[in-house]
This record gives C-alpha cells, sequence and structure tokens, in this order.
C-alpha cells in the first residue's frame, strides 16, 4: 500500500509555478482591459462626463437678489423641444437666455457671457455680479440640459445655439465683450471669430477640450472626443483684442494652455494680454475672506479687461 501510494504522488502532475513573465503578462492584459474599458464608457457617456448641469460650479455663492430683468426662450431651427427628461419647456422655445441690468448708471456697455460646465445661469449669478458692479448690463444663457434650456445636445448645437442668441441679442443691442469661463472660453471664442465684439476675455481657457481634459487624465484616448472646442483653431479668425485671465496654480486647466494662446496671440498679431493670477487656482475669485495677492490681481486683471479705453500694444510676429 505504501509503495501505491508512492506511486501516485510520483505520477501527479505538478501545478506549474507563476513566473515573472506570466506575472507580468496578466498584469498587462489587466490594464489594457481597465483601460479600453474606461475608454469605451467615456465615449459613450460623454455628454455626462463633460458636462454636470445639475452640480454647483467651483466657489459658488447664493445671489438670489440678482434677477434678471429680461428672461427669454429661442427655439433653434428643426429643434426637438424634448429630450431625454421628457419634459416640455416652461417657455416657447428650447434655449433659454437673461439679461441682467447694470448696479451702476449710466452703463458703460453690455457683456456677453458663457459660464462653465457645472450649473445653470441661476447657480452661476455671482459670477456676473463683478461685471454688473462694473458698470455692464450682461446677457447670459444656458446650454442645452442646463437649467431650463432643452433638447438633446452635441458640438454643432452647443455653438449654434450660443451663436443665435448672439445674433438675437444684436437686433436690440451692441455687445461689446464677449467673455467666456472654463467651459465657455471655447464658445466664447467661437463667437467672436464670427462676429465684432470690441473685446474677447477668457477665463481659464483651454487650447482644446482633448488638451484641457488630457491635464488631469491623460488616459483618455483625444480621438474618442466628439466635442473638442478648439480655442486655438477659432483664435485664428478673432479680429478683437483679446485678454487671458488664469492661475497659474489652477489644478484643473493647465496655466500652460493660456501661455500657448497668448503666443498665438502674437503670431496671429493680435493685442492680446495674458493676466497671471499668483496662486490662482480654477476659481480665483475672490471669496468672502480677507483679501489676499490672489483676490488683489483678480481685480487688477478684471478692471483692466473691463476697460475698453484701455489701449494694449500691438505684439509682433515671433
Amino acid at each position: 500500500m505504501r509503495t501505491s501510494t508512492k506511486m501516485k504522488s510520483e505520477t501527479r502532475p505538478k501545478r506549474p509555478k507563476m513566473t515573472r513573465w506570466s506575472i507580468l503578462k496578466w498584469t498587462m492584459l489587466f490594464l489594457a482591459a481597465v483601460f479600453v474599458a474606461v475608454n469605451a464608457y467615456f465615449y459613450t457617456n460623454q455628454e455626462a462626463y463633460l458636462m454636470e448641469p445639475n452640480e454647483e460650479p467651483t466657489g459658488y455663492v447664493e445671489r438670489k437678489d440678482l434677477e434678471p430683468a429680461l428672461n427669454r426662450f429661442l427655439t433653434p431651427p428643426g429643434s426637438v423641444l424634448q429630450d431625454d427628461r421628457n419634459e416640455e419647456p416652461p417657455g416657447v422655445g428650447a434655449i433659454n437666455f437673461q439679461k441682467f441690468v447694470s448696479l451702476t448708471q449710466p452703463a458703460k456697455g453690455t457683456l456677453f457671457y458663457l459660464h462653465g460646465n457645472k450649473g445653470s445661469m441661476e447657480q452661476c449669478r455671482w459670477e456676473i455680479e463683478p461685471f454688473l458692479k462694473a458698470g455692464y448690463h450682461v446677457w447670459t444663457m444656458d446650454y442645452r440640459k442646463f437649467g431650463e434650456s432643452r433638447g438633446p445636445v452635441n458640438e454643432i448645437r452647443l455653438l449654434g445655439d450660443a451663436n443665435m442668441v448672439y445674433e438675437e441679442i444684436l437686433k436690440t443691442e451692441q455687445i461689446d465683450i464677449i467673455w467666456g469661463r472654463s467651459f465657455g472660453s471655447g464658445i466664447a471664442t467661437y463667437l467672436a471669430s464670427l462676429n465684432s465684439p470690441k473685446r474677447l476675455v477668457l477665463e481659464t481657457p483651454y487650447w482644446s477640450l482633448p488638451d484641457a481634459v488630457g491635464y488631469t487624465r491623460p488616459f483618455l484616448l483625444s480621438v474618442l472626443f466628439r466635442y473638442r472646442l478648439p480655442t486655438n483653431e477659432y483664435m485664428e479668425y478673432v479680429q478683437c483684442p483679446v485678454h487671458m485671465i488664469h492661475g497659474n496654480a489652477d489644478e484643473k486647466i493647465s496655466f500652460e494652455s493660456s501661455k500657448r494662446l497668448d503666443k498665438l496671440c502674437g503670431d496671429l498679431d493680435l493685442q492680446g494680454k495674458l493676466h497671471k493670477i499668483p496662486g490662482g487656482m480654477h476659481n480665483f475669485r475672490p471669496s468672502e475672506k480677507e483679501s489676499n495677492q490672489t483676490d488683489a490681481a483678480f481685480e487688477t486683471a478684471l478692471m483692466e479687461s473691463l476697460d475698453l479705453k484701455l489701449e494694449m500694444s500691438r505684439k509682433p510676429r515671433l
């Protein structure tokens, strides 16, 4: 019996040992599978990733005391008024836009504000307060799926809606300044490339949307982006002076984006100025805390960007 047991143990096949190469191979296969899954999820859920209409914007401050003087709706040609929420818009039209009247009179001009990828116009009212205090009437709008705006969204519709609202405003008054913040900076540059404002102001702008997202999510393939918003390409058709305001400690959109755009303005022989906010993160708007270097730098940039009488030297081509 002992001999038989010994023979069975000797004939039993040995389990192969995991070599370093095998471990590396399976690890690489696992990481590749995760990489593919993450990019596939991003591609199919791009709008949810890039746009967060129900999230409070960074630095949010509630300002219900700021009420619009006009609240209007527009219907894009051939648009579908219902989206996946299956709700009818409260007014006639799919795109909601509003006008806020300057807090000082007489007003210095009119500004069209394009907000970021978080929150509706109501949640972004605190962002336009400095413009109202500086003597500007402010028009702003909600992108589709934001606030009361409705309808399926893509890049062409996003840009088309903004230009439609811009042209509607021009029927009653001139727009002096287009101001785009973060996500809205690409849309603002697009509008300036088609129209003739006196000034374009870009707050925390990006070179392009894939470039911006790649700063914090380098594993997402740029070829998968259905939303590109190439600010650099739109800039080639801009004819007005350009101001860029950016914190050099921005954790979401690299400060290098503004440096590259500033250089591009020089290459294009555009009047441009980059306002660096020392220590400024993605939201460098003044807080209710004591004034500091960041707040002071933003106030200076704000006043210079809004001063239409301020002449900027033309940059020579490099």
